[in-house]
């Protein structure tokens, strides 16, 4: 069917975005779209734009959640950019949840 496919091993749940850093020798320098394929995203037209208008860099999601440490957590500063993402913590600096989507 001139499909190829390839999979790495995840050794420890360290969160979905270390699938880049281990498939870094596939990916190299082409763009990418990581997608959990849990998670259904409906209304507005942010996410759609952001694909289309993504140049460079990197682009991640993220989502108001009721209980954010069972996820990956994002703090931002004042101006909305990220500071930092931590994996499913104890103590989580903010409400915001990564949904699954990395450009």
């Amino acid at each position: 069917m001139g499909v190829g496919i390839e999979y790495r091993e995840q050794a420890k749940p360290e969160g979905i975005a270390q699938a880049f850093l281990i498939a870094d020798d596939f990916v190299g320098g082409e763009p990418v779209v990581l997608m959990l394929d849990d998670n259904i995203f409906s209304g507005g037209d942010d996410f759609p734009r952001a694909i289309s208008s993504f140049e460079s860099g990197a682009t991640i999601f993220a989502y108001h959640v009721k209980d954010p440490a069972h996820y990956g957590v994002m703090q931002f500063n004042r101006d909305g950019k990220m500071l930092s993402l931590e994996e499913k913590p104890s103590q989580p600096k903010s409400s915001f949840a990564v949904p699954g989507v990395y450009i």
